[in-house]
């Protein structure tokens, strides 16, 4: 699923559910993961830090 190039459409790249997570994860310092069911769908969950570290500004 969050395979580069993943798709279950006949088009498209496969880069959205990748994307989504490789950002979150390194840059945001996140988390994104699903759940699926059969016949109830899938659920994605994406988490975030409640406070992310202030890069370091230089003079």
């Amino acid at each position: 699923m969050f395979q580069r190039s993943f798709s279950t459409k006949g088009e498209g790249r496969g880069l959205g559910t990748y994307s989504i997570k490789l950002y979150t994860e390194r840059y945001l310092k996140g988390t994104v993961s699903f759940s699926s069911a059969e016949g109830e769908g899938t659920v994605f969950r994406v988490r975030y830090p409640w406070v992310l570290e202030a890069p370091e500004h230089r003079a």
